[in-house]
């Protein structure tokens, strides 16, 4: 897949923002820390640990699951990556860029999408809570998909 040039700015900020967190904490700017985020960069979509592992496999890199996790770990408290967990489902993991998703998850196929809904997510996120600061927030809608549902009414 080709790359734009607002792909690669959006890479390279990325990049700059984990570095300085690294640093931040004190950690080192390891060579398995940067393949992970590079490689969970290239993800247009959701992916899995499975999914980032292959990337990685096919530049030629074995690294442990531990090493993997700990990486998204980072990637994600950096505040570039999001964990979505679905019912049913592996945990996923998406690029944290822009508003909050909404996952439409269809019980027949399995398929998960996900789209973006600025009204719902902004009503979500300026609810008050009582005795609680709500960070983030995630909404899953399941359902049937049209290719399911096409192929419901041919059966």
């Amino acid at each position: 897949m080709m790359r734009t040039n607002s792909d690669t700015v959006s890479n390279d900020w990325a990049v700059k923002r984990f570095t300085a967190y690294l640093e931040d904490l004190g950690l080192r700017k390891t060579p398995e820390r940067m393949a992970v985020l590079e490689c969970a960069l290239e993800f247009e979509r959701h992916f899995t640990l499975e999914d980032l592992q292959r990337r990685l496999e096919l530049r030629s890199l074995r690294l442990s699951r531990t090493t993997v996790y700990s990486a998204l770990d980072l990637l994600m408290a950096s505040g570039l990556l999001r964990r979505v967990v679905l019912d049913g489902h592996a945990t996923l993991y998406e690029r944290a860029s822009g508003p909050e998703l909404c996952h439409l998850v269809c019980t027949g196929c399995g398929k998960v999408k996900a789209v973006r809904d600025v009204e719902l997510m902004a009503s979500l996120n300026a609810r008050k809570y009582n005795a609680f600061t709500a960070q983030r927030s995630t909404v899953t809608v399941y359902g049937t998909c049209s290719a399911c549902a096409r192929k419901g009414r041919r059966g």
